[in-house]
């Protein structure tokens, strides 16, 4: 619920200071994979991939748009049986180029924060964005789009917590201080 509100606080502002500019609203569906953790013994497990959900607020600037991006993704280490949530909140811009009437591909970079939360571990850290994809224009203010995207975070790779496998007890932690994860998301955008 918290972050929702921040969402809605964030949307208002920057509503506020785009007020002369179209304002475009996505909301995302995606696949979202990547991340490994380890336990005790130095076994490597990847964080399974699943559905994600995002939402990217922007305005026209230039040749392109800036605005915001956040996606939230909820996971498991399955062999572990531990959760992984992932949530992204990013500052983003990217440049759009007209392929042909209608259509528009783009490029873009993010940056910003996450929030890791784990059954071992909660932490915030920086993370960054890049991404490209296509924007079909199916009605005037409405847009079909379709994106991949890699999401890099941060994380405290020392922090461990108890894990119950199927067949032991062990210790968790995120292999690397860095988490890759990639994602394919498809968005209906509106502009007003």
């Amino acid at each position: 619920m918290k972050q929702r509100v921040r969402l809605i606080l964030l949307s208002s502002a920057f509503a506020s200071f785009t007020s002369l500019a179209d304002i475009y609203i996505t909301p995302w569906v995606g696949y979202t994979a990547g991340g490994e953790v380890k336990d005790q013994d130095g076994t490597d497990y990847r964080i399974r991939g699943s559905e994600s959900g995002a939402v990217s607020i922007e305005s026209d600037f230039d040749d392109g748009r800036i605005g915001f991006f956040y996606a939230y993704q909820s996971s498991k280490v399955k062999q572990l049986s531990v959760d992984v949530k992932m949530n992204y909140l990013h500052f983003q811009s990217s440049l759009h180029y007209e392929l042909n009437k209608d259509v528009y591909s783009y490029m873009g970079l993010g940056i910003g924060g996450s929030y890791v939360d784990t059954d071992w571990m909660r932490d915030y850290g920086f993370s960054a964005s890049i991404f490209g994809g296509f924007e079909y224009r199916m009605l005037k203010n409405l847009y079909l789009n379709g994106q991949l995207r890699w999401l890099g975070t941060s994380v405290d790779g020392q922090a461990t917590g108890a894990c119950t496998s199927s067949s032991n007890s062990c210790v968790v932690q995120f292999k690397t201080d860095w988490v890759n994860q990639y994602s394919t998301n498809l968005g209906l955008t509106l502009t007003f």
